[in-house]
């Protein structure tokens, strides 16, 4: 209860700072998650949330010139699936431009021209998880720093995980993270 407390104080002051009107909604609090795993978990969700407002979420000129509301949603979603946890973070923010995304790996020649013609969006988004990669051009207190993707990927691989990008281009993002339900079991193989 206490880190929901704290993640939604810098939810409704990131919010106000950015000067977005956005309300946070979660599901699946009554999740059963092991300790360890929550605390190693809370920084990527931080993370996601803090980008969701900040890249996702547009303003309200935006959002009401795109014939959306003007108070923008950021869904977290934990579930038992398959033997797993699965955490999704939701905006129904603008999505991800991927025609920008590409002139911005071709600007910081991440990749030729002649690979680029190959690659679907779905291999294209895998792009943002590179480390010091960031879509911003200016550098604020939120982002453009290129501390980003990687940084989530990072924590959710080393806990037995992985991480994917959903795009819906005017609709919004969701981030998804499927971890093990605890970091207490071991592989084990038994001889008799």
């Amino acid at each position: 209860d206490d880190a929901i407390v704290g993640l939604k104080r810098m939810f409704r002051d990131m919010s106000r700072s950015l000067d977005k009107k956005v309300a946070l909604k979660i599901n699946g609090l009554h999740c059963a998650v092991d300790r360890d795993l929550l605390e190693k978990i809370k920084a990527p969700i931080n993370h996601l949330l803090r980008n969701a407002i900040d890249h996702g979420i547009e303003n309200t000129q935006q959002r009401e010139a795109a014939g959306k509301v003007k108070g923008a949603t950021i869904t977290l979603t934990s579930v038992h699936s398959a033997g797993m946890l699965r955490i999704s973070i939701r905006d129904d923010g603008s999505g991800i431009d991927t025609a920008k995304l590409r002139d911005k790996l071709l600007s910081k020649e991440l990749i030729s021209s002649e690979m680029m013609g190959d690659l679907m969006d779905e291999e294209l988004l895998e792009f943002l998880f590179l480390p010091d990669f960031s879509t911003r051009d200016e550098i604020s207190e939120v982002s453009g720093r290129g501390v980003g993707l990687d940084v989530v990927r990072d924590v959710v691989k080393e806990l037995g995980g992985i991480v994917t990008v959903k795009n819906n281009p005017g609709l919004g993002v969701e981030f998804v993270m499927m971890l093990p339900l605890t970091l207490s079991v071991m592989s084990a193989l038994l001889v008799d």
